[in-house]
């Protein structure tokens, strides 16, 4: 056994119980019991050539360790942590991107059924394109969205030809709207425009209120001033004696004209004068 200046019960029980602990064994029980706990361990006595400060550098280095490890969980800790700050986030811009694009297509498809289609006739282009663009910034939509929408209100040639070239699904709409004029708008020479519109006459096939709408129509197109409007209107009165009535009567207003006008159809004149006696 190797020479020590030291026996064990010179030890203090703290000292004892440091060492079992340095050992890895229970420092519970009284003196005695710790010494024979130690011996059994190291029979040998080196136990009692370790100076305390080697003892307490190991003990320092073991709450190093301890700490540096704790350190090391902390940090994996504020890893986890800021990795699952960030994977919140990026759900949220997706689930906020994702109510966007449901809150535009509720308004594609809204303004989709809102308003009239557009079949190809070119002389409801321009009223029909001012409406596409009006629905297009009132609701918000996407370039994307107001293409859907364009497209889906399109009926007849217009509708044939749109999807006759999948290159028009991929254009702006600016764009969708000038190749639909190019196609389908041809804008008559004010002459013949006005020429129509002077000719345009009450026919016994529609009702007055059908003929007035379709004559103020025509006379928007070309610029009518409102009292002319309704000297024309009166004008295409096929009847001279339903237009003398209307005349005398001084029936300066549209209004006054569909009141009048309201239950008589364009008939013959034995008809018409005595529709225009009542």
């Amino acid at each position: 056994m190797s020479t020590v200046e030291k026996t064990p019960n010179d030890f203090t029980v703290n000292e004892l119980k440091e060492i079992l602990r340095e050992m890895g064994l229970s420092a519970a029980g009284v003196k005695n019991e710790l010494i024979a706990r130690i011996m059994d361990r190291d029979p040998t006595g080196e136990w009692m050539l370790r100076v305390p400060g080697e003892r307490e550098g190991r003990r320092i280095e073991n709450i190093e360790s301890t700490s540096k490890s704790n350190a090391n969980n902390d940090e994996h800790l504020r890893r986890e942590i800021e990795l699952y700050r960030r994977e919140r986030e990026l759900m949220e811009r997706e689930l906020t991107v994702a109510r966007r694009e449901i809150e535009l297509l509720r308004r594609s498809q809204s303004a989709a059924s809102d308003g009239r289609h557009f079949d190809g006739d070119s002389g409801m282009f321009e009223a029909w394109e001012k409406r596409v663009k009006s629905l297009r910034d009132a609701y918000g939509l996407t370039d994307d969205l107001a293409r859907i929408m364009i497209g889906s209100r399109l009926k007849g040639k217009a509708q044939e030809w749109f999807h006759s070239n999948p290159n028009y699904t991929e254009i702006t709409t600016d764009e969708l709207l000038v190749e639909l004029k190019n196609m389908f708008f041809h804008e008559p020479s004010k002459v013949h425009s006005r020429r129509q519109f002077e000719q345009r006459t009450w026919r016994r096939d529609e009702t007055f209120n059908e003929y007035l709408h379709q004559k103020v129509i025509m006379g928007n197109r070309i610029k009518i001033d409102e009292d002319e409007m309704t000297e024309y209107i009166i004008e295409g009165i096929p009847d001279p004696m339903l237009r003398d009535q209307a005349r005398v009567q001084r029936l300066r207003t549209r209004r006054a004209l569909l009141e009048a006008f309201e239950s008589v159809a364009a008939r013959k004149e034995s008809a018409s004068r005595t529709a225009a006696e009542r």
